[in-house]
């Protein structure tokens, strides 16, 4: 019997003491140094599917707390970021069902909810496992948004008592205001909220700061059947201080509403007025504004309809973070899972604008959902919307919808009457401009489009991806005296096209030129005459030309100029310069270009005919360089003797180097044999030449003529030199050319 009680006292005792042992080991254990960090690895695995933790440098023990430099949390798109957390906490409280932190301290927490809309689930009851109470200190508080927040200095506690969860709030600053928040929330149903928020701020005005005051309350249950929460919210001047000056000129608002959290449309019946209101002040991220006016909500069927009022003071363009409407006035109406602007009429940059369309119930333009719409535009400045784009008055209309995957839309464009003075459309003569086309996968696809002036038209079809600068299609211009085609596409490192122009009449075409906007005013007084033609093919893509780095596109251009005559600005048409027979042929890559140019240049009663065969191309480094591989130049005058012809005798290489302050053109030394009417040969021999241009015109070189004949000295002038018996090299000087030559 003895042994049989020895025996049952050791099945009793022994996992008594094994646990007992297991409890002292852990709780030597959770006062190590690394025990608070192996805690929540382990933790980050017994996270349900989906969920993922990670935490980094992590120092303490998991007894008393510590600090942790990065906690991170994430689920289905959710992430809650903290940083530099430090933690103390009583961990012997949890055998009383109590979690008790002392301190917990944020240096920056970021939320950022990109997880799909399904809508929030009703609640019921709100029961934590635990008595919970812990004070909170949150340096700073992100929310990425849309819309975006920033609060920073929140400080507060949270006691959850078994039936009741309470949240005190005792500092938070938010863009120029501070506030403070109670709260309390039944753990079961009803579930009943009770939310009061308190705040002050420095509002300017005129060049001083007025002190105002908000609130705002939140009320009612949260579980089902009945959910309806009464919201008020009041911004108003310091009710100490309403006699003070300027308070006439305050900002005011009031806003009161009935809400359903849980519905697709969680707002039933909503009113509100406002005078003076700037979002910017109460939300950074927001616009600045002056507005004044009221909305009201109000049930109609199973839906509800809303009328906004408004005027605003502090209109602007957008990117100026301000709005472009100075007055608008909306009928909007919700029923059945849609929204239906059944007018919107604004006035806006400069114009009006008129709008109405369909929505569905929580979806966005850029989700492609099920969605049309239809805008109006009646002398509309597109500077006043964005002070990026060049002034006009313009009317128009555009239709849009959602197909399939993809937004659809009609747009089309005339001027308004009377352009502004510094509107392109002064000289454009526009008549209209319309599109057609698609906006899918980032593709902005003009299937159809037109720009139609009083003598001009561009149509055609085009394919855009701003992202990255890639474009494709087909145009096709017809101007006075100039048709043109374009076909291919072109991308960052791809790309393959045709470009071929053709003018007829370069008078006509000259003409017109010059009466585009930002056109140069030398180009009216030109007096182009004659007719041409040019054709270019490439292959490669464009980002190679501004980086340099990878393949470089091929080119393939012609140039044909069978006739073309120049009147200097200020000359009379004896001093035309006619251009006569011109063919230029340039391929290869555009390190790696060969040209072969010839034709006649002619100008009263002298010409010159020119041949050359170059190669060249752009270095890594951006300067070009260019070997005449042959040049032959031959000039004559009608009334005297000729000609005259001049043929390098080795090639001749050219460097142009191109800076901040001006380019300079280099060459090396060489030579050129110069022939005339009569026998002999003359050399003309240089050495290196230096050009620099822009800031100060400069040549400097030094060369000889070597074996010049008296005889064609005799023959230009009517000195007998040969029987002076003069024999010799004329020798010539170039330097600083803006002060001229010196021989």
């Amino acid at each position: 019997m003895r042994r049989l009680f020895l025996l049952l006292f050791w099945f009793v005792e022994l996992p008594v003491a094994v646990v007992g042992a297991l409890l002292l080991l852990f709780w030597f254990w959770s006062g190590s140094d690394q025990s608070l960090a192996s805690a929540l690895k382990q933790a980050g695995r017994y996270l349900p599917p989906g969920h993922t933790l990670v935490a980094e440098d992590v120092r303490g023990t998991l007894r008393q707390g510590g600090h942790i430099g990065l906690l991170r949390w994430e689920k289905n798109g959710l992430s809650v970021q903290a940083r530099q957390v430090d933690v103390v906490w009583r961990p012997m409280e949890l055998l009383n069902r109590r979690l008790q932190l002392d301190t917990l301290h944020v240096a920056e927490l970021t939320i950022d909810d990109q997880s799909p809309n399904s809508g929030a689930a009703p609640l019921n009851d709100l029961v934590l496992p635990f008595q919970a109470d812990l004070a909170f200190v949150i340096d700073r508080l992100r929310w990425t948004g849309p819309p975006a927040l920033e609060a920073n200095a929140l400080s507060g506690r949270y006691r959850f008592d078994m039936s009741r969860h309470q949240l005190t709030l005792d500092r938070a600053q938010v863009a120029a205001g501070n506030y403070q928040a109670q709260a309390t929330l039944l753990a079961r149903a009803p579930m009943t909220l009770d939310l009061q928020v308190q705040g002050k701020l420095q509002a300017p005005i005129g060049g001083k700061s007025i002190a105002l005051d908000a609130s705002a309350t939140l009320r009612g249950p949260l579980s089902v059947p009945k959910v309806v929460l009464s919201l008020l919210a009041e911004l108003a001047p310091e009710q100490s201080k309403t006699s003070a000056p300027n308070t006439s000129q305050a900002m005011r608002a009031t806003v009161s509403a009935h809400i359903d959290p849980w519905a697709a449309q969680p707002v039933n019946d909503a009113q509100a007025s406002f005078t003076r209101l700037d979002l910017a002040f109460l939300w950074p991220a927001a616009p600045q504004t002056q507005l004044t006016g009221n909305a009201q909500v109000q049930p109609q069927g199973n839906g509800w309809q809303a009328q906004i009022d408004l005027v605003n003071r502090l209109a602007g363009p957008w990117d100026t973070r301000r709005v472009p409407v100075d007055s608008a006035k909306a009928r909007v109406e919700f029923a059945a899972d849609r929204w239906h602007i059944r007018s919107l009429a604004a006035d806006s940059a400069g114009g009006r604008i008129k709008a109405q369309g369909t929505l569905v119930a929580g979806a966005a333009l850029g989700g492609l959902s099920d969605w049309q719409g239809e805008v109006q535009l009646q002398g509309v400045n597109p500077a006043l919307l964005h002070s990026q784009l060049a002034p006009a008055r313009l009317d128009g209309d555009l239709q849009a919808r959602a197909e399939k995957n993809a937004i659809v839309f009609d747009a089309r464009l005339l001027p308004s009457g009377p352009q502004p003075a510094a509107s392109p459309l002064q000289g454009l003569r526009l008549q209209q401009a319309s599109a057609k086309g698609r906006w899918a996968d980032g593709w902005l696809q003009l299937q159809q489009l037109q720009l139609q002036t009083d003598d001009a038209q561009l149509q055609g079809q085009l394919d855009l991806q701003l992202a990255s600068w890639s474009a494709r299609g087909q145009l096709r211009l017809s101007a006075p005296g100039a048709q043109a085609q374009m076909s291919g596409q072109l991308g960052a490192q791809e790309g393959a096209g045709d470009l071929a122009l053709q003018i007829a009449d370069a008078a006509k075409t000259t003409r017109w030129l010059a009466r585009l906007p930002k056109a140069p005013a030398t180009l009216a007084q030109l007096g182009l005459q004659g007719r041409g033609e040019l054709a270019l093919h490439w292959q490669g893509g464009w980002q190679p030309l501004q980086s340099g780095r990878g393949i470089e596109p091929t080119l393939q251009v012609s140039v044909k100029v069978p006739q073309l005559d120049l009147r200097p600005p200020g000359q009379n048409t004896t001093q035309n310069l006619r251009l006569r027979d011109l063919q230029a042929e340039l391929s290869g890559r555009l390190s790696a270009l060969s040209l072969q140019a010839g034709g006649n240049l002619l100008r009263g009663t002298q010409s010159a005919q020119l041949a050359l065969q170059a190669q060249g191309g752009r270095a890594a480094s951006g300067d070009w360089r260019v070997v005449a591989n042959e040049l032959r130049l031959q000039l004559q005058d009608s009334l005297r003797p000729g000609p005259w012809s001049l043929r390098l005798r080795q090639p001749l290489a050219l460097d142009w180097q191109d800076a901040a302050s001006g380019g300079t053109l280099r060459s090396g030394a060489g030579e050129a044999d110069l022939t005339g009417p009569l026998p002999g040969m003359a050399t003309l021999a240089w050495q290196p030449v230096r050009w620099s241009c822009c800031v100060r015109n400069e040549l400097v070189s030094r060369g000889q003529l070597r074996g010049l004949s008296m005889a064609w000295l005799e023959l230009l002038g009517d000195t007998q030199l040969a029987n002076l018996g003069l024999i010799g090299n004329l020798v010539f000087v170039f330097r600083d050319f803006s002060e001229g030559v010196r021989l």
